[in-house]
């Protein structure tokens, strides 16, 4: 059998092909209000408790990925980097270390 000659070229040229026909994901970008953040965080409900609910303010924007009775996947709505994700349990927790079983736990980091 002939294989062809791979050179690291041929590999991230490759790489890279498979990387933008995987992952490519279209969707408007939204510039980051500070100010309102802030107000939602003080004044506003979960952002998360919100997508779950359906409450079209936070679930419109939201690039659903995956959900189910127990999680949310979603596209992160200010992307540090492409494709940045969210996994996320469907009931409000409060504490990634304290508000989970350890069963709990080990599920939701199946979704990672």
């Amino acid at each position: 059998m002939v294989y062809p000659e791979h050179t690291l070229a041929n590999t991230l040229s490759d790489a890279s092909a498979a990387t933008d026909r995987f992952t490519h994901v279209s969707y408007q970008r939204t510039p980051f209000d500070i100010a309102a953040y802030e107000r939602g965080t003080c004044e506003g409900p979960c952002f998360v408790c919100a997508i779950a609910a359906g409450d079209p303010e936070y679930r419109g924007p939201a690039e659903m990925i995956y959900e189910d009775t127990d999680v949310l996947v979603f596209l992160n709505r200010y992307p540090t980097l492409r494709g940045y994700t969210l996994v996320c349990p469907r009931r409000h927790v409060e504490s990634v270390v304290g508000g989970f079983t350890e069963k709990e736990f080990v599920e939701l980091q199946g979704w990672i």
